[in-house]
């Protein structure tokens, strides 16, 4: 299991190719990581025991930031990267989600803050199985609504730009 805690990363307009600031394949905790300005998502995970062997279920980031990067704020993804919990993070002026839960069968976030990401603040993929949870996380308003599954779980929180449940307007 590896650990990262208590530092910042900056990338590079200058970069050629899609980077991560954290890429991640495996079982992770994260606490208090800035990221900001990378090409590809400010925090990665890409985990699929049987494509690759890799596993990051269960991964835990808490009080991170991700800002300005080319894709998601935070990205976490593929069939073995689940029942992951983000607690108190923010994600800001991402190019497209500021949460992408990418995951097979859903993930947790609490007391989240999303601002201002061009595709939406929070997006679900796995419209028919994830099982994720949005626990009194917060949406800037003016950005796209954000997208969950029929399956998502929201529990208060403040909603300025919305969110649907499987193409269903729900709060806007």
């Amino acid at each position: 299991k590896s650990v990262f805690e208590d530092f910042s990363l900056l990338g590079s307009s200058a970069s050629v190719g899609q980077h991560d600031g954290l890429a991640l394949r495996s079982i992770t905790t994260i606490k208090r990581v800035a990221v900001k300005g990378f090409s590809n998502n400010g925090i990665g995970f890409w985990a699929n025991m049987e494509a690759d062997k890799t596993n990051a279920s269960c991964s835990y980031i808490e009080n991170c930031v991700s800002t300005e990067n080319a894709y998601d704020g935070y990205f976490i993804g593929r069939t073995d990267a689940n029942a992951c919990t983000v607690i108190g993070c923010d994600a800001r002026d991402n190019g497209r989600y500021g949460f992408d839960d990418d995951s097979f069968l859903g993930n947790n976030f609490m007391s989240c803050m999303a601002h201002y990401n061009k595709k939406g603040d929070y997006f679900v993929r796995d419209k028919a199985n994830a099982r994720s949870l949005f626990q009194a996380c917060y949406s800037e308003g003016g950005s796209p609504a954000s997208s969950f599954s029929m399956h998502t779980t929201v529990v208060g929180g403040d909603w300025g730009s919305g969110y649907t449940l499987n193409g269903k307007d729900i709060l806007h």
